[in-house]
């Protein structure tokens, strides 16, 4: 049985094209996936309720009022994919957020950051294809004692970054808490693989590279303000312990949270009470963190000298404990 949605969707879709393909386009959905959303069998995610009411034009309160849905508050991708679109599709869902933001928007990003998230390495080979290697070993999807070397990344997989760095690249002003401990999990994520001899030393010593290179971009930024691409940047180093990766950004009349449960998914809502809670929450924790851009630069250096010392112990030491 359709759903006032899908119901929608057939009224909106250009005559001129099948439904089922132009899901398939917009929402990068196997056929499957479509016909299942269409039949009702599945519901669609807010992202993707989110892209189609812009794309054909409908406003997303009015679908949620039709189907007496005003209860609807989180979206989070129910992983029912292969491996490689299920990690795709969770940097995907990310990257719609800004989809549809110009710097113009005075658009604000602000976040509170424990861990690196993988879209600072999005055009790294070798950091992106250690973090695809994470989460098919987490997600119990590799053969036993598959090693990162043997491991090859999906073209879709790299044929999406330039889509996300571009997506991604829209903001005017980012915000940042970061955590005393911000570089520890990445290397001790790096240290357990390599312990276990699932990295090579040369993929190691290329990781601890990548990752004082990223050090090196972080104080360059926090030194001017600014990064390269002309977005400004406010870094805070908490006083206090962060718990989990979020994300909060408003633009024009509108509002996103985004709550990073594990690395590589998330739940997002769009509710805007929830989401103003969550940006006076990340307010206030501005009062209990030191404000390192462009100045504190004591701060600066004792927090980066404790970062390279995470990255140093890699291949030398345990750091688990």
């Amino acid at each position: 049985m359709k759903s006032t949605f899908a119901e929608k969707i057939l009224r909106n879709v250009p005559p001129h094209i099948k439904p089922i393909d132009y899901l398939m386009d917009n929402l990068d959905l196997g056929r499957e996936s479509a016909y299942r959303r269409m039949r009702g069998e599945i519901p669609f995610t807010l992202d993707e309720i989110s892209i189609l009411s812009h794309k054909l034009d409908f406003s997303i309160d009015e679908m949620l009022n039709e189907n007496k849905r005003n209860n609807l508050i989180f979206d989070m991708l129910i992983e029912d994919k292969t491996p490689v679109k299920n990690f795709i599709n969770n940097l995907q869902r990310y990257s719609n957020v800004f989809a549809h933001l110009k710097k113009d928007d005075a658009s604000k990003i602000i976040t509170s950051q424990n861990r690196i998230s993988v879209s600072f390495f999005i055009l790294n080979e070798l950091m992106l294809k250690f973090f695809y290697y994470r989460y098919l070993y987490s997600t119990n999807n590799l053969p036993a004692g598959q090693t990162l070397t043997d491991l090859i990344i999906p073209p879709e997989l790299a044929d999406f970054r330039d889509e996300f760095i571009a997506r991604t690249s829209n903001i005017a002003e980012n915000t940042v808490m970061l955590n005393r401990n911000y570089f520890l999990s990445i290397c001790r994520e790096i240290q357990y693989y390599y312990n276990h001899n699932l990295l090579t030393i040369d993929e190691t010593n290329v990781m601890k590279t990548a990752l004082f290179n990223l050090i090196k971009d972080m104080q360059d930024t926090i030194i001017i303000g600014y990064d390269n691409r002309g977005i400004k940047h406010n870094y805070y180093l908490s006083l206090l312990d962060i718990g989990a990766n979020t994300v909060n950004i408003s633009y024009r009349e509108n509002i996103v949270s985004m709550f990073f449960i594990y690395s590589s998914n998330f739940i997002l809502t769009r509710n805007s009470e929830l989401c103003k809670q969550h940006k006076n929450w990340l307010e206030i924790m501005k009062k209990h963190s030191v404000l390192i851009s462009q100045s504190n630069e004591l701060f600066q250096m004792k927090f980066f000298e404790q970062q390279r010392q995470f990255i140093n112990t890699i291949t030398d030491s345990l750091v688990y404990f």
